[in-house]
């Protein structure tokens, strides 16, 4: 009989696994807690739904880690990760930003007059307001007659960090919504 470390159980000597280095060859912990353990660290559901609530008990050790990778890794690397996590779980990021939406529609009610409020500031005289609203309108009959959501896009980005572009109908182009959100405001033609 040998005592488990981790489930502090008594146990048979067949339900412990071979460790050479111990004294007695046997391993510290039981098959059956050595097996949850590896659960956890895997990417099962199991292990996700454990590291889930694990960091809903400990959000200040899981915020504090989290900012102190991301200060040893840098900015590029961190956007790096999440674009790749973006493109791997679609679905999952879909509910993320609904649910984010839903627990914070004052938030997301702010981002949305921001944007709003910089294409009227970034509507020159000279637009055409009738053609703006035909891209609009076409992209709306798109989405209609393919099935796929469609949206207009500025080809040079209204917000940026290094360019800011006008709301008119020379900067406006349909594309389909999965690729504008894609592209976001990094890309637009002629960048450096």
């Amino acid at each position: 009989m040998k005592k488990c470390c981790a489930c502090k159980a008594e146990k048979d000597d067949a339900s412990f696994g071979r460790d050479k280095s111990r004294k007695d060859g046997l391993a510290t912990s039981c098959i059956e807690c050595r097996r949850k353990y590896n659960a956890r660290r895997s990417n099962s559901d199991e292990g996700r739904a454990y590291k889930r609530k694990w960091i809903e008990s400990n959000r200040d050790k899981a915020l504090a880690y989290t900012k102190s990778w991301q200060a040893r890794v840098g900015k590029d690397r961190v956007n790096e990760v999440a674009k790749n996590w973006r493109e791997r779980n679609p679905e999952s990021f879909r509910e993320n930003v609904s649910r984010w939406r839903r627990e914070n529609p004052h938030k997301d009610r702010a981002k949305t007059r921001r944007y709003q409020a910089s294409k009227l500031l970034a509507m020159p005289g000279w637009a055409d307001p009738g053609a703006i609203e035909n891209c609009y309108l076409e992209a709306e009959r798109m989405s209609i007659e393919t099935g796929i959501p469609h949206d207009v896009d500025h080809i040079v980005p209204l917000q940026s960090k290094l360019v800011c572009g006008l709301h008119w109908e020379g900067n406006l182009v349909v594309i389909p919504s999965s690729e504008n959100r894609k592209k976001g405001n990094r890309q637009w033609p002629d960048m450096p």
